[in-house]
C-alpha cells in the first residue's frame, strides 16, 4: 500500500505541473514572437488571445490608424484586423487549447477528490478516470502546438516572418503535453495494476495450486515403478 500511495503522490504532483503549464501557456502572449533582428519590427508578439504591435499601420486601413501597444484579439480597437489575424487555422488552435484546458481542469478536480482520503487512490475507476482525461488534454495539446508550429511561419500571417519565431508560452504547451501524456501512463499503470488485483482473485490461485501440488504428490506415492514390483515380489517368495 506504500508504494501504491507514492505513485500516487507522483501523478498527482505531474498533474498540478501539467494543468499550471497548460493555463499559463494559454493566457500568456509569447506564442510568436520578434526574436531576431532585422525589418520594420512593426510586430512585437502574439499569443493566442493577444497580439502586440510596434506603430504598425495597416495597409487597408483606410483612416490611417496606427496601432501601438497590445489587445484582445476581440477588442473593438482591431476589428479590421480581426480577419486577417485570428483566421480559421489560428481558431482551430484555439478551440483545441480551450478544450485541453477545461479537460485538464477536471482531471486536477478529479485528481484533488483522490487525494482528500489516503485509501481512495484504491478505486480503480478514480484512477483511471484521471488517466483518461489527462490523456485527452496531453492529445488536444499535442494537436494544438502541432497545427501552431505548422501554421504559425505562414508568410501570410504575421509581417515580416522571417524575424519571428517561436516564444516561451510555445515552449511551456509543449512540456505541458508532455507532462499530460506522462501522467496519464502513471495513473494508468496504477489503475491498470489496481483492476487486475482485483479481478485475479490470487487466493483462490494460490489454493488451487496447493491442491494440485498434493494431488501430484499423492499420485506419485502411489504410482510405483516395474522393478520396484517386481523386487517386492521375489523378496516376499524368499520370506
Amino acid at each position: 500500500m506504500q508504494r501504491g500511495f507514492i505513485v500516487c503522490i507522483i501523478w498527482e504532483v505531474l498533474s498540478f505541473t501539467a494543468f499550471v503549464l497548460n493555463l499559463t501557456a494559454n493566457s500568456s502572449d509569447r506564442w510568436w514572437v520578434h526574436a531576431k533582428d532585422g525589418g520594420e519590427k512593426t510586430f512585437v508578439r502574439a499569443g493566442l488571445w493577444q497580439v502586440c504591435f510596434n506603430m504598425y499601420r495597416h495597409r487597408f486601413d483606410y483612416y490611417g490608424k496606427i496601432y501601438h501597444g497590445c489587445w484582445w484579439l476581440f477588442s473593438p480597437e482591431i476589428r479590421l484586423l480581426r480577419s486577417w489575424i485570428s483566421n480559421n487555422w489560428l481558431r482551430w488552435v484555439q478551440t483545441l487549447s480551450t478544450l485541453s484546458l477545461i479537460t485538464a481542469f477536471f482531471a486536477v478536480i478529479a485528481a484533488l477528490l483522490i487525494l482528500r482520503d489516503r485509501n481512495n487512490f484504491k478505486s480503480t475507476k478514480q484512477v483511471l478516470t484521471v488517466a483518461v482525461l489527462h490523456g485527452v488534454a496531453g492529445l488536444l495539446m499535442f494537436a494544438t502546438v502541432i497545427l501552431f508550429g505548422i501554421k504559425g511561419k505562414r508568410r501570410d500571417w504575421m509581417m515580416n516572418w522571417q524575424f519571428n519565431w517561436f516564444g516561451w508560452s510555445y515552449h511551456l504547451a509543449v512540456i505541458a503535453c508532455i507532462i499530460h501524456l506522462l501522467t496519464a501512463l502513471v495513473a494508468g499503470y496504477q489503475g491498470m495494476n489496481k483492476y487486475l488485483h482485483d479481478t485475479y482473485d490470487y487466493e483462490k490461485v494460490q489454493q488451487e495450486i496447493e491442491e494440485r501440488s498434493k494431488l501430484t504428490r499423492s499420485h506419485l506415492r502411489n504410482r510405483a515403478s516395474p522393478t520396484e514390483r517386481i523386487s517386492e515380489a521375489e523378496r516376499h517368495q524368499f520370506l
